[in-house]
């Protein structure tokens, strides 16, 4: 791939990034007193306006105060407005103040005791801005037959964008939420979960039910109106389900049969059951590239493999699955499933998920293949900043790719670094099933890999995530019978195995390796060949004459 092309390509990641970092930077600063509550349950129901691009209607949000409280704070854009929120059948004040509402309780909420209030708005479509990643919002678009065709996005700017929600990514709705929408019975709208069915109303219009049995990220609900086409099938015991535009019906049966069934089996052999099975699977087709909504993969990447048709890595494997399918539907388990508290551990989805993408290829195409898939995400990583950073606003401001592809390089060392595949293997099944449904970050899975791979791995964590640069394996020839190695530009007391072989690749040795200079006799600097490929790291020789 020449560097123009890679550069192209590359900024599809970088700058919606940014953007989506930019537009959180404000949902990262919340008073702590209004959002001391848990979510219980959304029952959002709303009637869309297609041809005046307008929405309205109302969110029941049940709720737990974990103290007492005399307000909460409910994230909703702007440039909608709130009619009225009702508590108790009587009609609350609140304070709106840039893209939320404080409510204002007349007596404080008890500690614990289950609460229920209804938040009534209406407004004109909120239009994303480079979807999905951008600022959120609806996406209005046409089929080829000038059909509407319309979806939202809201990871860069949060679930506010659309419809009114607790602020913040560390809360999700135990007893998990009821979706009904309202269009013209000539559309199909879709949502997550399961469906609950339609009911014909008497003005010409539809209303869509949905269901979802699980905690859910808000971030991750979705709308999607459109003339669409419905089939489905079952995978693994779990219903699924597509809903595609009706001119791509052919295309998306024959891509679908040959894609979705391999990453099922793949990915339950890696990390266990789907973990929304009685919601369902579905994929729903999208006027942008995709996204990992719960239980309803937003796809458009024009039923190709590759990304957009692309190798994105430049390995010569990119192009042997669809990109959008099997990424996005690993975010079933990382990210949907196990979800990050913050942004700055956002790398515990992206880099498992991306990780996946290897795990995918190794499950068919066997251990070589998937060893070079991962290397190929080398050229890919800045290492120009850490990962994890003490101070979030840093991370804000300049947020890149990495935690996509280092992270991911990251497990395949640590993967190296343990040495014992039954051990990884059972692990990360085991990592997927105890954090099933549950918020996590760094310090979640930084204890449990420690835990159950029965080795110190803080250190390789903290190297890859909290320190800009990568370890470098410094090795110094002695004269033609001695090699002394140590690693230099990591953290103290830092120290990890590395593997060399000699005598033309006949015989392979594992030392580890510190901060302090080591030997390695009766070896000169042109018999060792260092293997890169297991470990992530530089390497760095230089004679030394005495």
């Amino acid at each position: 791939m020449s560097l123009p092309m890679m550069i192209k390509i590359l900024t599809l990641f970088i700058i919606p990034i940014f953007v989506i970092s930019c537009a959180q930077r404000s949902r990262d600063k919340a008073p702590l007193g209004v959002l001391s509550y848990d979510v219980l349950k959304y029952d959002l129901a709303l009637d869309v306006d297609i041809e005046k691009k307008n929405i309205s209607g109302h969110n029941v949000i049940k709720f737990l105060p974990l103290v007492p409280v005399n307000a909460i704070r409910i994230d909703l854009n702007r440039a909608y407005s709130i009619d009225s929120i009702l508590y108790d059948e009587k009609s609350l004040n609140f304070r709106r103040k840039e893209d939320h509402a404080i409510v204002l309780f007349e007596k404080p909420l008890h500690k614990k005791k289950k609460e229920e209030l209804t938040v009534f708005y209406s407004g004109g479509f909120v239009e994303a801005e480079n979807p999905p990643w951008g600022k959120g919002g609806f996406v209005v678009s046409e089929d080829s037959s000038g059909n509407p065709w319309i979806a939202t996005t809201s990871q860069g700017s949060g679930a506010g964008c659309w419809w009114p929600a607790k602020f913040g990514k560390d809360d999700e709705p135990d007893e998990g939420m009821d979706i009904a929408i309202t269009v013209p019975s000539s559309l199909v709208a879709v949502s997550n979960g399961h469906s609950e069915g339609r009911n014909i109303l008497n003005n010409n219009k539809t209303q869509w039910k949905w269901r979802v049995q699980y905690p859910i990220n808000s971030d991750c609900v979705t709308l999607n109106i459109a003339d669409y086409t419905h089939f489905g099938g079952e995978e693994e015991g779990v219903e699924v389900d597509y809903y595609i535009l009706k001119e791509n019906e052919d295309k998306a049966k024959k891509h679908f049969k040959e894609q979705v069934p391999k990453f099922f089996r793949a990915f339950e052999h890696y990390f266990g059951s789907y973990p929304f099975a009685k919601d369902g699977y579905k994929i729903v087709e999208t006027p942008f590239l995709g996204m990992e909504h719960q239980s309803a993969i937003a796809y458009g990447n024009g039923y190709k493999n590759g990304y957009m048709g692309k190798d994105l890595t430049n390995s010569g494997m990119g192009l042997d699955f669809d990109f959008i399918i099997v990424h996005e539907s690993a975010h079933e388990w990382f990210g949907n499933s196990i979800t990050a508290k913050t942004l700055n551990d956002f790398w515990i989805q992206e880099g498992f998920t991306t990780y996946s993408e290897s795990l995918y290829l190794r499950y068919f195409y066997g251990e070589e293949q998937s060893i070079k898939y991962i290397n190929s995400f080398k050229n890919m990583v800045k290492n120009k900043q850490p990962i994890v950073q003490k101070r979030e606003k840093n991370l804000l401001n300049n947020y890149d790719n990495d935690v996509y592809f280092k992270t991911a390089l990251m497990l395949n060392t640590i993967r190296s670094v343990i040495d014992n595949d039954e051990i990884w293997w059972k692990a990360l099944k085991d990592f997927t099933e105890t954090y099933k449904y549950r918020i996590v970050n760094k310090n979640t899975v930084v204890n449990f890999f420690d835990s159950r791979c029965r080795i110190d791995l803080r250190p390789i964590f903290d190297q890859y995530l909290m320190f800009p640069t990568i370890p470098t394996l410094q090795l110094k020839g002695i004269k033609h019978d001695k090699v002394m190695y140590r690693w230099r530009g990591v953290i103290p007391r830092f120290e990890m195995p590395f593997e060399y072989t000699y005598e033309g690749g006949k015989n392979s040795i594992r030392r580890v390796a510190t901060t302090k200079w080591n030997v390695i006799k009766n070896l000169s600097l042109e018999d060792i060949n260092i293997d890169e490929s297991r470990f992530y790291m530089n390497v760095e020789k230089k004679f030394h004459r005495e």
